[in-house]
């Protein structure tokens, strides 16, 4: 799954998962590679790091803060690798907000909205902006990391859930404008991780979540969760040649057996398997 002579931007990378992604990339020899989020202090941290198990002294890790719910932080990234990068070969959006929890009658409207518009509006803009250099790249790869939320309701998450399930819809149509370019995009269900994600749920309690979830997120926490490999794994084959021609598909790093031939098979022969689809029988 070698990234050698790619470059990638990975958003929401200073911590969690996106800094597990970045770190993978790194270990699988990507050239250049900018990691942005929000916090510049975390941002700084996370690119020490990676500067020291970089596996050539000719790979770049570069860091920008930016909060993809502003345009003019995204410009800001867009001149950097215009000027930095030749093409742009892999765009991972990752940077989201969890949003407020609870019933959608008890939640703030406005907290609601902000979670649209930096979890599926901030990830399709800083996509639409980046987009005529993935173009460039001739195979380009887009990866949107979706969540639980885009699988099943909880009942309690109706910001989350319902920005998740739209990128994997905006994931899919992006599928089927940029086939012309050699371009894949898809969406990873990482499965549940031990973030601070996990905290904030327990935090809510049990008379939020209900005891069913509130024990569930214990279990989580307990046993550590998704281990970060997995989906940092998914994504380095999904950024690499190896995936060229998956694309609008929305793959579990759990569950779907990515890594085997039988996979691919699945995957070019059925259509809608791995989509968003009314299930009629």
């Amino acid at each position: 799954m070698s990234l050698d002579g790619k470059n990638a931007i990975i958003s929401g990378s200073s911590r969690g998962l996106g800094f597990q992604i970045a770190r993978a990339f790194i270990e699988q020899g990507i050239s250049q590679l900018l990691i942005i989020s929000r916090n510049e202090e975390d941002l700084f941290q996370a690119q020490n790091i990676l500067n020291k198990i970089k596996i050539s002294s000719f790979q770049n890790i570069f860091h920008i803060k930016c909060d993809i719910s502003q345009t003019d932080d995204i410009l800001i990234v867009n001149n950097f690798c215009e000027n930095q990068f030749t093409s742009l070969d892999i765009l991972i959006n990752n940077a989201s907000s969890f949003g407020p929890i609870g019933n959608f009658i008890d939640v703030k409207f406005d907290q609601w909205v902000e979670t649209i518009n930096i979890n599926l509006c901030g990830t399709a803009r800083l996509t639409k902006l980046l987009l005529p250099q993935i173009i460039k790249s001739k195979k380009g790869k887009i990866i949107n990391i979706v969540g639980g939320g885009a699988s099943k309701p909880y009942g309690c998450l109706s910001a989350y859930a319902s920005s998740k399930v739209a990128v994997v819809r905006f994931s899919e149509e992006l599928a089927y404008e940029l086939v012309k370019y050699n371009i894949d995009v898809n969406s990873v269900a990482p499965g549940p991780l031990n973030t601070r994600f996990i905290n904030e749920m327990l935090n809510a309690g049990p008379n939020v979540l209900g005891d069913e979830l509130f024990q569930k997120i214990k279990e989580i926490q307990k046993s550590g969760g998704t281990p970060f490999k997995l989906p940092a794994d998914l994504c380095c084959f999904l950024g690499s040649s190896k995936s060229d021609g998956i694309t609008g598909k929305m793959i579990s790093a759990r569950f779907d057996e990515w890594d085997k031939l039988s996979f691919r098979e699945k995957v070019f022969n059925n259509f809608d398997i791995y989509t968003l689809r009314r299930k009629d029988s």
